[in-house]
């Protein structure tokens, strides 16, 4: 019998959780875990700021110098008054293990890596592009409201969504996702993000709340 996507995200949590146990212990790295039968391991910076067990150093040090990057850190955990330990240091998201958020600044923070060729031509960036993180697109509706949910990541004329544990996509009704999927053809630095990330599905959310799908196409 096949595993649902809820059973395989349970169980990537579940292994992510037992490596960051054994990495964070191996490596005598500042952690806290969270309650609960699957502990979630929240690193903590080291003393003097110099490391964290949840970034690559490389990837660190370079976030850590831009302002922009290093505001990031700010964002307290949604959980941090419930899950975790009470103690000096107020657990940030980005501390998180299973912050898809983190994940996808080591990747695009390291020193280097969005001047790759191959990486540019796959995404269709330049080699000047550096990452926004916590990109509001500000997209005026056909309501007269304007659209400011915010993206994970935009490089250059890419947008990104960051998931991790997530066990699938938002699932809407067809026709609300067909008139999304017309918008998007409308506005083309919507599709571009949408056809790179096959986002159309999940595409809908920003949307739906207001039916400004429906009034756009």
């Amino acid at each position: 019998m096949s595993r649902s996507p809820i059973q395989y995200a349970t169980l990537l949590r579940r292994e992510l959780c037992a490596r960051n146990a054994s990495y964070a212990a191996l490596h005598q790295l500042s952690h806290v875990t969270s309650y609960g039968g699957v502990p979630v391991v929240v690193y903590q910076p080291s003393p003097y700021g110099s490391q964290h067990g949840n970034f690559i150093s490389a990837s660190y040090r370079a976030l850590q110098r831009r302002p922009q990057w290093k505001r990031r850190f700010e964002k307290v955990h949604s959980q941090a008054g419930r899950a975790f330990p009470k103690g000096d240091c107020v657990s940030k998201e980005l501390d998180s293990s299973m912050s898809s958020d983190a994940l996808q600044m080591n990747i695009f923070c390291y020193p280097g890596v969005t001047k790759r060729r191959d990486l540019r031509l796959m995404l269709g960036t330049e080699i000047g592009d550096l990452p926004e993180f916590g990109f509001k697109p500000r997209i005026p509706l056909t309501s007269g409201f304007v659209e400011r949910t915010e993206i994970d990541m935009k490089l250059g004329p890419v947008l990104f969504e960051a998931k991790l544990t997530e066990s699938d996509f938002q699932i809407q009704k067809a026709p609300i996702d067909e008139g999304c999927v017309r918008c998007l053809r409308a506005h083309p630095f919507l599709l571009r993000a949408a056809l790179i990330w096959s986002a159309p599905i999940c595409a809908s959310s920003t949307f739906r709340q207001r039916g400004d799908c429906e009034k756009m196409h």
